[in-house]
């Protein structure tokens, strides 16, 4: 609303006092690349809203079905290569600030192309998406959720691992585990749900202090619902059914059983990451072999579903949940973040 410009990208060794002028602008890396992509995303949504226009948040540009999903997908690469080339030329892999921002530009351009795709079905079904579609979303939102797992599984992310819980991307975890309710022969099924136990594995908070929210405890169903829907497909795994699974199954057994008067989740640490990476990179493929440091004992594991004996999820009719269209995900996830 304002006509404020944004910050040079600058370096603060660029920055003394007494200077008559400003200092030229790099081509490339700086101190101020990671808010300068920020400001970059917040100018690019707000750049040609269409007008009169519903508001839906910052997403509105993206969401709109006044702007083709083709132009958006244009708009989106131009922005992409502006990251790389403006900000993010002749960036250094193994100065961790570099390697943070490089991962963020390329998760942020991944939840906007998410955005962008899955709009259109915001009312529909997720059963009546065409199948073309649902094998995109799946792509996109698979491409997500794995950026989000890298940034635990390497040394380079761990001082921002902060800033990543902050921004748990719940919306392309949902569209993963919801078209998974469908997907059950696809190529890369066993890649997501590599994935899922990933999110999983670093989030053991979704169990507890977050147990009894309504989003978690709905995503939590919608998991189970997929997982049936893998198992009826291709079995249970020679490895036996995860331990989150079977630890989703328990409380709602109970939830569903007794009424017992809840008591106050205990506050858990932040999760512990191992520095062992043998992901790739570029997809983060292969990082399901690191998980959180089972020294601090915050494995989904026998040990841990011990821990929530005393806790009780509130009972939830959602048989159809599978079948929830977006715009009622938003209301929990709005609700949770309220």
């Amino acid at each position: 609303m304002g006509d404020t410009k944004t910050p040079l990208n600058v370096n603060d060794s660029d920055l003394f006092p007494g200077m008559k002028e400003f200092p030229k602008e790099h081509q490339g890396a700086t101190e101020m690349m990671f808010f300068l992509i920020r400001c970059s995303v917040g100018m690019f949504l707000k750049r040609n809203l269409p007008t009169p226009s519903l508001f839906d948040g910052m997403w509105n540009k993206l969401t709109t079905s006044m702007v083709p999903l083709d132009s958006k997908d244009l708009e989106l690469e131009d922005l992409e290569t502006m990251f790389r080339t403006k900000y993010l030329a002749g960036f250094d892999s193994a100065i961790p600030w570099h390697f943070m921002c490089n991962h963020a530009a390329k998760a942020i351009i991944a939840v906007m192309r998410l955005v962008a795709h899955s709009a259109k079905y915001r009312e529909v079904d997720p059963a009546d998406i065409p199948p073309a579609e649902k094998d995109l979303l799946l792509d996109l939102s698979l491409e997500v959720v794995t950026l989000q797992n890298y940034a635990y599984t390497t040394k380079e992310m761990k001082g921002f691992i902060w800033h990543i819980n902050a921004h748990f991307q719940w919306k392309a975890f949902i569209c993963l585990v919801g078209l998974l309710c469908y997907h059950t022969a696809t190529p890369k099924i066993d890649i997501a749900w590599q994935q899922i136990k990933l999110v999983y594995d670093f989030h053991p908070n979704f169990a507890k202090e977050e147990a009894r929210r309504a989003l978690p405890v709905a995503v939590g169903t919608l998991t189970l619902k997929a997982w049936e829907a893998y198992i009826a497909a291709r079995g249970v795994p020679d490895c036996g059914e995860p331990f989150y699974i079977k630890i989703l199954r328990n409380q709602r057994t109970k939830a569903s059983n007794t009424h017992r008067k809840e008591s106050s989740p205990p506050t858990l640490p932040q999760p512990h990451v191992l520095e062992t990476n043998s992901a790739d990179p570029n997809t983060g493929i292969g990082a399901c072999t690191t998980s959180v440091d089972p020294s601090v004992g915050m494995e989904w594991d026998a040990s841990f579903m011990t821990q929530l004996d005393q806790m009780q999820l509130p009972i939830f009719s959602w048989d159809n949940l599978q079948h929830m269209e977006w715009a009622e995900w938003d209301n929990l996830l709005m609700d949770f973040q309220g």
